[in-house]
C-alpha cells in the first residue's frame, strides 16, 4: 500500500509518504480503498482519524473481518461525516440500499 494511490507525493521527503505491507486488506473501491491492520494506529483508533481514507483497524479485528471475507461481501460504515463513495469507484455507482443489495445475492 502506498500513498501514491491517494495523491501523496512518492517522496520520502514528504511527510505523509508511506509504504506499507499490510496485513488483513480487503479492497472496497477501485480506487484503492481497503479495510487492514494498522497497528501502527494502534494507540489513536477511537481517539483521532489517522488514515488517508482506509478503515484502518487493530491486527485482530482485522483478521476477524478478513478470514471470511469474499468479493461481492456488502461493506456498511457508520459514523463517518464522509459521503457515500464517488460514481465509478466500484459499485459506489449505484449505491443500492441494502435490502436491494440482498435481493441480488443467490441466497435470497
Amino acid at each position: 500500500m502506498t500513498s501514491s494511490s491517494v495523491d501523496i507525493a512518492t517522496s520520502e521527503d514528504s511527510a505523509d509518504f508511506y509504504d506499507k505491507d499490510v496485513k488483513y486488506a480487503v479492497n472496497i473501491t477501485t480506487s484503492g480503498t481497503y479495510t487492514h491492520a494498522a497497528p501502527w494506529n494502534d494507540a489513536m483508533m477511537g481517539v483521532r482519524n489517522g488514515s488517508h481514507g482506509c478503515i484502518g483497524m487493530h491486527t485482530a479485528d482485522a483478521k476477524w473481518f478478513f478470514d471470511p471475507s469474499v468479493r461481492g461481501d456488502l461493506v456498511i460504515t457508520s459514523g463517518s461525516t464522509r459521503a457515500t463513495v464517488d460514481k465509478g469507484n466500484g459499485y459506489g455507482e449505484w449505491n443500492p440500499s441494502t435490502q436491494a443489495w440482498r435481493a441480488l445475492s443467490a441466497l435470497a
